[in-house]
């Protein structure tokens, strides 16, 4: 998403790319529950409800 909320065209390939590097920097999070992702900061945490 960008930062109004829309959805960000990517290939198959860049998404797959980047849920690799997800899963091997953070192995031990718990997939059963949304995350979001802010690859202007880095920073990796639980998403907010409701998104």
């Amino acid at each position: 998403m960008d930062t109004a909320g829309r959805p960000i065209d990517i290939t198959r390939v860049t998404a797959k790319v980047a849920a690799r590097w997800v899963l091997r920097t953070w192995p031990d999070a718990d997939w059963s529950l949304p995350h979001a992702l802010d690859l202007g900061t880095g920073e990796f945490a639980l998403a907010a409800r409701g998104r």
